[in-house]
């Protein structure tokens, strides 16, 4: 846990600058790639824009529906220029709504933008969860196995842990899944996997579809060893869950509409 960086003689978040860090490589990898395959900078440039620029927003807004901390304490705060208090899952329902009006507006092949945006989701979601490891958000619930990582004293995890046993203020944290690195795993390996798809070729946004649906399961898997936050929605009401099997059930209606509209594309030149 590192929740400041020195760079150049200056302390700056950790969590903030590797979101910065996300947005302008994912940017960097999605005009990359879909120059490679056929869309001109005057394309990729607008859609990516679009992209990002909607996922800001649709990742602040589900956080503030789902997080009592802390929009409703100061609602203005739900459009502060800053970057934290978002969700993942928001961010990838606006960024694919932004990408995917702006290449219609521009007559692109929807699906083709999204595999190129498949690499750049990967190594996006990878730089952010760094920044969550860094920062020593996101923990998870204590574990035993050797892979466990222990927060220092004072950390959120270790606070977390005081409150439900206040003895530990004397023993020190717990190990902890680290929740962070499960999901930075899951991203490269699926970041991989999409890279082998675009070279061997297929139906246009097979890639993305797999990369999304893949993050989605992945995070079902991991939720239940992470430390629910705090929340506005009720009890029943799990966001994490919930927006999981929608982005899942998208998944499998994008695959069958796509397979049933567009024609396979030549293999990506190593």
């Amino acid at each position: 846990m590192n929740p400041t960086l020195d760079i150049l003689g200056w302390q700056v978040p950790a969590y903030r600058s590797l979101t910065v860090v996300a947005l302008a490589a994912g940017f960097v990898v999605f005009v990359v790639t879909a120059m490679r395959r056929a869309a001109a900078p005057r394309v990729s440039v607008p859609v990516a824009v679009a992209a990002v620029t909607a996922g800001l927003i649709g990742a602040r807004l589900l956080a503030a529906v789902t997080a009592s901390d802390p929009f409703f304490g100061d609602p203005s705060k739900v459009v502060a220029v800053r970057f934290g208090n978002m969700a993942i899952f928001g961010g990838l329902a606006g960024a694919a709504a932004g990408g995917a009006a702006a290449a219609r507006l521009l007559r692109t092949p929807i699906g083709r933008l999204a595999d190129a945006a498949a690499p750049a989701v990967c190594l996006g979601i990878a730089l952010l969860r760094t920044g969550c490891l860094l920062a020593g958000c996101c923990f998870g619930k204590p574990t035993g196995m050797p892979w466990g990582i222990t927060y220092p004293y004072g950390s959120p995890a270790h606070e977390h842990q005081m409150l439900e046993s206040p003895l530990l203020l004397l023993s020190g944290a717990q190990p902890v899944h680290p929740i962070p690195i499960y999901e930075i795993a899951a991203m490269l390996t699926l970041g991989v996997l999409a890279l082998w798809m675009l070279r061997r070729g297929g139906r246009d946004g097979a890639a993305f579809a797999v990369v999304v649906g893949g993050y989605a399961l992945a995070r079902l898997a991991i939720h239940p060893f992470r430390v629910p936050e705090p929340g506005s929605t009720p009890g029943w009401f799990d966001p994490v869950m919930f927006a999981a099997v929608a982005v899942i059930a998208a998944g499998l209606w994008a695959a069958a509409h796509l397979s049933a509209r567009t024609t396979t594309v030549s293999p990506v030149a190593p």
